[in-house]
């Protein structure tokens, strides 16, 4: 068995490559860091405008809302009717649209928005919400 003399060159030699290990292992921790940075950024830029389109849109429906009562110096409130028998959207709204509506098309069309309608059919006994104002 051989035996490895002891000095400086050998140990300044290990040194050397612990430290190129650690410089390369370093290396591949800051490329690491800096790709979860710009997806960081990314998710913080993609939230931020989430949030302020939210935002506007709030304010959006807010405004046109209080235009509306303004105009009128009405308020709009909502209640829940049940279907009887041989109702119709359209005997509905002739029952409930108000002067704020410009036509009963705009009524049905607002009534089945709010109940999440896709068509005109309702049924015996089914509880929709309607608008009014007062």
């Amino acid at each position: 068995m051989k035996y490895m003399r002891y000095n400086e060159d050998t140990e300044t030699s290990v040194k050397k490559a612990k430290t190129s290990f650690r410089r390369k292992k370093t290396g591949r921790r800051e490329t690491r860091e800096k790709s979860y940075g710009r997806a960081g950024i990314t998710y913080m830029l993609s939230l931020t405008s989430c949030i302020v389109i939210a935002f506007v849109l709030l304010f959006a429906t807010t405004v046109k809302t209080g235009a509306a009562e303004q105009e009128t110096g009405r308020t709009k409130y909502y209640k829940s009717i049940q279907v009887d028998a041989g109702e119709t959207l359209w005997s509905i709204a002739q029952d409930n649209i108000t002067s704020e509506y410009s036509d009963m098309e705009a009524y049905i069309r607002e009534v089945k928005a709010i109940n999440d309608l896709r068509d005109n059919r309702i049924y015996t006994d089914q509880n929709i919400c309607v608008p009014y104002y007062k």
